[in-house]
């Protein structure tokens, strides 16, 4: 069974490497969204409805 120490120093580690993963998703959404993160997800379903009509044989 691990110690205390153990337990707190894995806690320590996932809440720091949670943060840095939102800190780094952050700027890539104020990189890349010009008016908010909802901007990426539109575009992103936009380019999959593309791709699933390329792929069944229509036209864009």
């Amino acid at each position: 069974m691990p110690s205390i120490a153990t337990a707190c120093d894995i806690q320590v580690q996932i809440y720091e490497s949670i943060s840095k993963n939102v800190l780094s998703l952050s700027f890539f959404y104020i990189k890349n969204a010009h008016s908010s993160p909802a901007g990426i997800y539109k575009k992103d379903a936009v380019e999959t409805e593309k791709l699933d009509r390329v792929k069944s044989g229509e036209e864009w």
